[in-house]
């Protein structure tokens, strides 16, 4: 069977559950290895390892518990990187007061 060069093939994927800054800081490091494991270089692997991280923060404060899935896909010869953050939390009351820049309810910048 031939696949299509257009074809994405997973090839890693984790799922991090995310309750505390412990299970944050767990996603944080599995994932810079995982990137740089894939071959992608160092400065773009703590880039995406601040990312997860930032992710992992959000949840763990404004929901209190959580996931983030990670995967690493290629097509053809490029790679990519998808990053999924899912939460338990409540929701948002006043979802267009959220999207609004400076609208914060946890007291930070509103970006």
């Amino acid at each position: 069977m031939q696949m299509a060069e257009s074809e994405i093939i997973q090839i890693e994927d984790r799922r991090f559950p995310v309750a505390c800054e412990g299970e944050a800081i767990v996603a944080r490091r599995c994932v810079k290895e995982m990137t740089l494991d894939a071959g992608f270089d160092s400065r773009f692997a703590e880039e995406i390892a601040i990312v997860v991280s930032e992710l992992a923060f959000n949840i763990s404060h404004h929901a209190g518990r959580g996931h983030i899935c990670f995967r690493i896909l290629r097509q053809g010869c490029d790679k990519g990187i998808e990053i999924e953050a899912n939460d338990e939390g409540r929701g948002i009351d006043d979802v267009a007061s959220a999207l609004a820049d400076g609208f914060s309810t946890a007291g930070g910048l509103g970006y």
